[in-house]
């Protein structure tokens, strides 16, 4: 008999930490009936869908220096920028952000934008 697995995250959002589990969203719930209905007609031995709450916790043990660095030297160069290495990570990454995005509203737009990103329409 085969068991065909429904993995979700049921905080339902991504987190920027991982030292505690969010509060779990409505959606898991609803789900959970739906995929025993769906596999009633397959083979489910007890009709029933097994939950299995999981925290993902993890820790970088390396040098966030050593480990973005290179990647910033590799984004700078693809854009034709001499490497900031004398610019702290961050100010570096903050940096290039908006020349990335200006290159974006040029290729799609025909000329970058005025105001907030936050303020941006999609359509």
């Amino acid at each position: 008999m085969r068991t065909r697995p429904l993995v979700i995250f049921p905080e339902g959002v991504i987190s920027r930490t991982n030292d505690r589990l969010n509060a779990l969203m409505e959606g898991t719930a609803l789900i959970a009936p739906t995929r025993l209905r769906r596999s009633r007609g397959a083979a489910t031995p007890s009709g029933q869908v097994v939950v299995h709450p999981v925290a993902l916790r993890y820790t970088f043990g390396g040098s966030i220096d050593e480990a973005l660095a290179p990647a910033l030297d590799d984004i700078e160069s693809r854009l034709s920028w001499r490497p900031q290495r004398s610019l702290p990570l961050v100010d570096r990454n903050h940096q290039g952000w908006p020349g990335i995005v200006g290159l974006k509203e040029v290729e799609h737009l025909g000329a970058t934008q005025q105001g907030d990103i936050s303020n941006a329409r999609t359509g």
